[in-house]
Formats: C-alpha cells, structure tokens, sequence
C-alpha cells in the first residue's frame, strides 16, 4: 500500500476491525509525538456531537467581536463552516462545552494520540 503515499513524510493508521488487522504508513514517524494541530477537527467534532456540545452541522457558535485577521474567522460560524475554513475559535469553544473531563474521556476511547 505504500505505493499511495508516495514517500508523504506524514503517518496513517487503519484499523479494520472486522479483520482485527492494522496497516500503518511510516511506523517510526507515528510512534513519534506530534501536536495534532487541524487533524483534531476530526475527533474534536464527532466528540461534540456525541456529548451535545452541538446538535449538527448547523449549529451556530457566535463570534466573540475579537479580530483574528481572517475574514472567515471574524464571524459567527457553524461547525460545517469551521470544518471548511479551519475556524480555531469555534473549535475552542466546542472543547470548553465539551469539558475537560468528558473529553479526556473521549480521547482515551478512541485511543487517540501517542500515549
């Protein structure tokens, strides 16, 4: 399969459940930390719809009048806007309805991250 990477300096993990098999690209790189930076969106969400930190795609946070220089930024977003445009306040915002200890939660049942 790594004829899909390309020599991406990046990592991949699969899972196939059904199968209980892992493929991974650039093991030496994924047993490596790394801040998760705009990959986080992804679990950050799917948390956030799971505990009610929002209802759906269109749920509305709205913009703090603080100007962070991005157009799209400086605005009230929904969390499909803020996957588009990568909106940080928004998901910021999402963690602290979140909370820390039902995301910590979250984050050891998805087993996300290095630890």
């Amino acid at each position: 399969m790594e004829e899909f990477f390309n020599n991406y300096k990046g990592t991949f993990i699969l899972r196939d459940i059904k199968r209980k098999s892992t493929f991974v690209y650039n093991e030496d790189r994924a047993n490596q930390p790394y801040t998760p930076v705009s990959t986080f969106k992804i679990p950050n969400s799917l948390i956030g719809l799971q505990v009610g930190a929002v209802e759906d795609e269109y749920e509305i946070k709205y913009w703090d009048g603080i100007n962070r220089g991005i157009e799209k930024w400086d605005q009230d977003n929904t969390l499909s806007s803020s996957m588009r445009h990568s909106v940080v306040w928004y998901y910021q915002e999402m963690a602290r309805d979140i909370g820390e200890e039902q995301m910590k939660k979250w984050i050891q049942r998805l087993s996300y991250g290095n630890d």
